[in-house]
């Protein structure tokens, strides 16, 4: 692991300008969730994985902690696991009716 480069990636994300950081955090969620045609039914999934994001939700929703979902898909970071926990939250608050049918770019 390259601790110099991580913390230098940080540093350059903390000082861009506010309509680049909006673009980055954009650019870097279509990297986190995709949908790509014919993997995984269609359905959004967690990076280049097969994971599909609705698998995670329902996990979360049954009482899967970090801990778990960690041991159960180790490729995944917990930086994978904000997206569905986040809907999730709004789900439960009511913030979100239901899962959103986001406008992805497929591949």
């Amino acid at each position: 692991m390259n601790v110099k480069l991580v913390e230098s990636l940080v540093q350059a994300v903390e000082s861009l300008p506010p309509e680049d950081y909006a673009l980055f955090q954009d650019v870097l969620l279509e990297k986190i969730v995709r949908q790509t045609s014919g993997v995984a039914g269609g359905h959004a999934c967690i990076r280049d994985t097969r994971i599909a994001l609705w698998t995670l939700i329902s996990l979360i929703n049954q009482g899967a902690d970090e801990a778990e979902l960690a041991r159960d898909f180790p490729g995944l970071t917990r930086f994978d696991f904000w997206w569905p926990r986040l809907i999730t939250g709004l789900i439960k608050t009511k913030l979100m009716p239901s899962l959103p049918l986001m406008p992805m770019r497929t591949r």
